[in-house]
């Protein structure tokens, strides 16, 4: 994958987290937090209470983020949706439109009609 399409996957990727920020919730805790009340956790990401978990991990090791399914569905989903570069150009043609106030706002049983 070209520096260019990973670019673009981070921006689209980015917009997604801001367009979501309010409907999810993250929590980050230690090993020792998730290990001590995984079944709480992972209850909480089943029920959608939250979407994402970080683990933190010591030093020189990276995070760890635990996903609910549809979490994971969605950015499976974006990925998909960006992979062909027809489909990619047709989205940020469509968010140029709607940053330039040329969005219409429609019903979504209207679409098909």
């Amino acid at each position: 994958m070209g520096k260019r399409i990973k670019r673009l996957i981070f921006r689209i990727l980015k917009l997604y987290v801001i367009l979501y920020k309010n409907l999810t919730m993250t929590k980050v805790l230690s090993i020792s937090e998730f290990r001590s009340n995984l079944a709480v956790e992972l209850e909480h990401l089943g029920n959608d209470k939250r979407n994402q978990i970080i683990i933190k991990r010591p030093k020189g090791k990276s995070n760890i983020v635990v996903l609910s399914q549809e979490a994971y569905n969605a950015i499976e989903e974006t990925l998909y949706l960006l992979s062909s570069k027809k489909n990619r150009e047709h989205i940020l043609k469509g968010i140029k439109e709607l940053n330039s106030g040329k969005g219409k706002k429609i019903k979504i049983e209207d679409i098909w009609k």
